[in-house]
């Protein structure tokens, strides 16, 4: 969204990201992301002995032409422990805000049943336009370092941690985070009154926490807001914390609520965060730690208590950002997930199924008619629509055959199968193209 708040659409190319483990250790989660611009790695490699980080060196540096990159282990990151975050308890002199037309809000019901299958929090990141220019006025870093965080997030955070849902220890897992849409302000907002204006100075991280809570974000389970400003009290983030009250607004799903005090329209669904400390950028590991933690009051956890010895070791969510000297700064502590759980058990009725359709991955997901694979010209492919009628449009065929006509002049057929194994995939699947519509066509 550009300064006089006209959208555009940005294409992500999800063939760009890839997912796997290493070689002989599949307990190992291993991403990657390679740009597909200047060919740079942004990666996470986490094993049961050690995690690797591998992000560009312009991200650091600020020079857009940076080819450099960078490579470090989590064991030799040192954290202080003085870094700070927080949460908001939303007001309770409110009441519901009632609309017409498609954007009406559906009020809770006491106990309202949901699938297991419905297991995942549908996530809007909103990026001002300081944090995009802080990462080189670029779309595609912005995406890549979202993207690449909430994964993280989500498989070391949410999906594994068992959430104790009653007072018989009866537990849920597999309950996690999916990002439902990315909004990038390329510039500032003429409103001096928005969370995206210009104005200079520190801010009160309460004040731009209200301030973007004013947005309609009701058909997401919650919103959060990155930015490059500096909030006067020297904290990283700020959050509503949900309560398992039915009907008490704050956190997960929540619903629009006229604000007595101010008769301001806002939502408590919502959450922020800093890209740095003030002195310098925060590492991967610590701005994930402090969007989960965010994210973590958003789900019901207050912070954990220093009296509750089974809840003092040093879990995500202690009130400072920790190191990895107990192995335990990525989980959630007993006393958050008794605390979470007793909301996901009342409030998570706005959660839904995981996507895990991948178009472009030769595989017929869920959704898909067909897949094409890498048969695709500029991303568009019409493979992964519900048109299967144009599933081998002739473009695909002629840029297959022109990038085979280029790599057997200039390397021969067995130099490009080993300096483009991605290529002679396309080779192979070609072959097989014709078998996997049939077997589309027949399901």
């Amino acid at each position: 969204m550009d300064t006089n708040g006209n959208h555009k659409t940005v294409p992500v190319s999800t063939r760009n990201f890839h997912i796997g483990h290493l070689i002989g250790d599949e307990s190992s989660i291993v991403t990657v992301h390679i740009n597909g611009e200047n060919g740079l790695i942004t990666a996470h490699i986490s094993t049961d002995k050690e995690t690797f980080y591998i992000e560009p060196a312009l991200l650091h540096t600020g020079e857009s032409h940076d080819s450099h990159m960078i490579v470090y282990r989590l064991s030799d990151v040192r954290s202080n422990g003085s870094i700070s975050i927080d949460y908001e308890t939303a007001p309770l002199q409110s009441r519901i805000y009632k609309e017409s037309g498609r954007h009406k809000s559906h009020p809770l019901k006491k106990r309202q049943s949901r699938g297991s299958d419905r297991n995942t929090c549908t996530l809007a990141l909103v990026v001002d336009y300081r944090f995009y220019t802080f990462l080189l006025s670029s779309e595609n870093n912005v995406i890549t370092t979202l993207v690449s965080r909430l994964f993280h997030i989500d498989e070391n955070s949410f999906r594994p941690t068992h959430w104790i849902i009653d007072a018989n220890g009866n537990s849920i897992t597999n309950q996690g985070l999916q990002i439902g849409t990315i909004l990038i302000h390329t510039g500032p907002t003429s409103d001096p009154s928005h969370y995206n204006s210009e104005e200079s100075g520190q801010v009160e991280a309460q004040d731009l926490l209200r301030r973007f809570s004013r947005g309609d974000w009701s058909s997401y389970c919650l919103a959060h807001l990155f930015t490059h400003r500096q909030f006067s009290s020297g904290k990283l983030g700020l959050a509503y914390i949900a309560s398992p009250g039915v009907g008490e607004t704050g956190g997960i799903c929540s619903q629009r609520v006229i604000d007595s005090f101010t008769n301001d329209i806002v939502i408590y669904n919502t959450g922020v965060s800093v890209a740095s400390t003030g002195k310098r950028l925060l590492l991967p590991h610590e701005s994930e730690l402090v969007i989960a933690h965010e994210i973590g009051h958003s789900w019901g956890s207050p912070h954990d208590p220093g009296t509750d010895t089974n809840c003092r070791l040093k879990y995500l969510m202690n009130e400072f950002i920790q190191d990895n000297s107990e192995g335990t700064h990525q989980k959630f502590s007993p006393c958050s997930r008794i605390s979470i759980g007793r909301v996901l058990a009342n409030k998570a009725t706005c959660f839904q199924g995981r996507s895990t359709s991948n178009c472009g991955n030769y595989m017929i997901d869920d959704g898909e008619e067909c897949d094409g694979g890498r048969l695709t010209v500029d991303d568009q492919d019409s493979c992964c629509a519900s048109n299967l009628m144009s599933t081998i449009p002739v473009v695909r065929t002629v840029r297959l055959l022109l990038l085979i006509l280029r790599y057997v002049t200039t390397w021969g057929p067995f130099q490009m199968i080993v300096h483009d194994k991605l290529i002679a995939m396309d080779l192979v699947m070609f072959v097989l193209l014709p078998y996997k519509l049939l077997k589309a066509q027949t399901v």
